[in-house]
């Protein structure tokens, strides 16, 4: 009977890991893309969940804050503009390291 045992665990294992594999994908399909958005519906979905990641482009993403709580301590928040439907410049914050140029 030992095998039977070895082949739940393995099937345990595998499920596992097809479930964990298929939440990514979900995750990574749902990122809310800002060129579909209106401005007003990108602000207040990061003024709802405090930091969100937000598609800029196909392959372009970032994290962008409703306020200095969602940064390190030894960052601060950075005015932003993203394009969305309606604004080719529409004004978020992101978090930037105090002492450098580097934002992120």
């Amino acid at each position: 009977m030992p095998a039977a045992g070895q082949t739940m665990l393995q099937r345990a294992c595998l499920s596992a890991i097809v479930f964990w594999l298929g939440t990514a994908g979900a995750g990574a399909a749902q990122r809310a893309y800002a060129p579909a958005m209106t401005c007003a519906a990108v602000q207040a979905l990061i003024a709802a969940r405090g930091a969100v990641s937000i598609a800029t482009g196909p392959q372009l993403y970032d994290q962008y804050i409703r306020d200095q709580s969602a940064c390190l301590p030894s960052q601060t928040t950075q005015p932003d503009f993203i394009a969305t439907a309606d604004k080719p410049h529409c004004l978020v914050y992101r978090c930037k390291w105090r002492w450098s140029n580097h934002s992120h």
